[in-house]
């Protein structure tokens, strides 16, 4: 039953310090094709803010959800149904991936506990104080694990920012909301300081997440341009 599942207390990670034991390539977990060009991957001790609108959920269940297919273990953290069904939607396998309950008392204590073990933590709605964030944030780093923090974090080094541009589906006053196309921007520090952006469906009118491409805008006297 989902929550209720049984995880491993390691998973993959040695000693508190995955990352020293690793090849290179087992550092970043596997993101779906459709992020590739914006995500190299899932670095192993990286804190990743996922803002935005609607959308934020549908998202970190996407990002997520080719590392917990190829046998990665996830939870989250804070997430009121319909949590499970939306992870299913997106072919997340829900034996290796769990829901908690998360109080505020004792919110950072749980995150870093989740981190010690867990190759992915999502936390949605939550995030301490920048102090408090710090302190699970190094935790994570450690630790080799992935923290997606819905909402927002004070000391991520990476952002996702979701935008819903349209819905598809609905005529005048009747139909049902069939496709969905969201604006991915990803922004970093240093080298990841450019914004990359890209449009998705999420999903199609087919269920799935795909790349999508805008038709160019005829603008006044026949030049174009790319919507958005």
């Amino acid at each position: 039953m989902v929550g209720k599942v049984s995880i491993p207390v390691a998973t993959g990670l040695t000693g508190g310090a995955a990352g020293s034991s690793l090849l290179a390539s087992e550092r970043r977990l596997a993101v779906p094709e459709a992020l590739s060009s914006l995500l190299a991957g899932l670095a192993r001790g990286s804190t990743i803010s996922v803002e935005g609108d609607t959308a934020v959920r549908s998202a970190a269940f996407y990002l997520v959800s080719e590392a917990i297919k190829q046998g990665s273990w996830g939870v989250v953290a804070g997430m009121a149904d319909p949590g499970p069904l939306a992870a299913a939607a997106f072919g997340i396998p829900l034996e290796r991936f769990a829901f908690v309950s998360l109080q505020p008392r004792m919110a950072a204590r749980v995150v870093a506990a989740l981190a010690d073990g867990i190759d992915v933590v999502i936390v949605d709605g939550w995030f301490p104080g920048e102090r408090e964030a710090r302190a699970v944030v190094a935790r994570v780093r450690s630790r080799g694990s992935v923290l997606i923090a819905l909402g927002g974090c004070p000391v991520a080094r990476l952002r996702l920012r979701v935008a819903v541009r349209r819905w598809e589906g609905l005529g005048q006053g009747w139909g049902t909301l069939g496709a969905r196309l969201v604006e991915a921007t990803v922004q970093g520090r240093g080298a990841a300081e450019r914004p990359r952006s890209k449009l998705l469906w999420m999903p199609d009118d087919q269920g799935r997440v795909r790349e999508a491409v805008e038709p160019p805008l005829v603008m006044p006297g026949g030049a174009s341009g790319i919507a958005g």
